[in-house]
């Protein structure tokens, strides 16, 4: 067992933070929640391991990553304002992870299933770069209010987009 106030549990705390910053999505008007929907602590965990691989990081970090175990006990914890949910169908969601959740549902053999959660963790990746984008263009924008604007026209984060008068 990591203990909680080492090192790698620190490097992953500041890891799940970033993560939800990007993966995160707010609950209603006046909750402190945050839902992570369509992805299980597992996947989560799959994708900080994956983060590892980065040598760059791996030299900073200087320590090994987190088991599963200790991961999921830090993150029911410390984030305990974090919920996972099963996708839904709500209007400006990703229709491309719908559909991925509904084809490995739908596969009946451990190999298939294991295609397509490694094409939804791609897919996962790129949108989630882009969501990174628009969260740094956001705190840009929110930092120099006076000279820059940020305006998201696509409608995929209109939901979570401030705009600055």
């Amino acid at each position: 067992m990591t203990r909680a106030n080492s090192i790698a549990a620190g490097w992953a705390v500041l890891w799940i933070q970033d993560w939800l910053k990007v993966a995160g999505h707010p609950g209603p008007t006046g909750s402190k929640l945050t839902y992570c929907e369509g992805i299980e602590r597992r996947q989560m965990h799959d994708e900080y391991l994956y983060s590892f691989k980065d040598p760059a990081l791996l030299a900073v970090r200087q320590t090994a990553p987190l088991r599963y175990n200790d991961f999921r006990k830090l993150l029911s914890g410390l984030f305990k304002h974090v919920k996972f949910v099963g996708y839904k169908g709500v209007g400006l969601k990703c229709e491309i992870c719908a559909k991925l959740t509904g084809l490995r549902r739908a596969c009946s053999s451990k190999e298939e299933k294991t295609a397509v959660a490694t094409l939804h963790m791609l897919h996962r990746s790129l949108y989630m770069g882009q969501r990174h984008a628009y969260y740094l263009r956001q705190v840009h924008s929110m930092e120099n209010s006076r000279t820059v604007w940020s305006f998201i026209s696509d409608g995929y984060q209109q939901v979570n987009s401030y705009y600055v008068s």
